[in-house]
């Protein structure tokens, strides 16, 4: 899979920096639009390519970034009974219990908006979580019968 990634590596940036201009342009953040990992092109459309495609697109973001700007990740996981013990938390755990509903999704935000940093206000920071990103963070929400838990990457 990451041959397949590699050959379209250009296509894939030219998608990001046309969203990245078009989003700053029209202040796409005070919308919270996104950009799901499967409309970023054809080799995300499954969900079993979507975590790792996840990570290989968001490291093309970090290249096409302004300054002053910041990409946050979402990654929703399945609904779940229990509560989970973020001590156990790990990468196995997440590529086994990704949304097969909701695809990862990237937001631009000005790197000081207050929609940004009222949302990581809300968060749980994990030490460590993903290699290279020390920004990681985690939302538990419970509905009266399932936990909702969700991983948010900053870069």
């Amino acid at each position: 899979m990451a041959g397949i990634y590699l050959n379209d590596r250009e296509e894939y940036k030219k998608i990001i920096q046309n969203w990245i201009n078009t989003a700053i342009k029209n202040s796409s953040w005070e919308k919270f639009q996104e950009i799901h990992i499967d409309e970023i092109g054809n080799g995300f459309k499954q969900e079993k390519d979507w975590l790792k495609g996840t990570l290989f697109i968001l490291n093309i973001f970090n290249e096409c970034l302004k300054e002053n700007y910041k990409i946050l990740l979402v990654i929703e996981l399945n609904y779940n009974k229990n509560s989970i013990d973020i001590d156990k938390f790990n990468w196995e755990y997440l590529e086994n219990h990704i949304s097969s509903f909701t695809p990862p999704a990237f937001y631009l935000f000005p790197t000081d908006d207050f929609r940004l940093t009222g949302t990581l206000k809300e968060l749980n920071l994990v030490e460590n979580f993903v290699e290279h990103y020390d920004k990681s963070y985690f939302k538990e929400e419970y509905d009266g019968e399932e936990y909702l838990v969700t991983i948010y990457l900053l870069n």
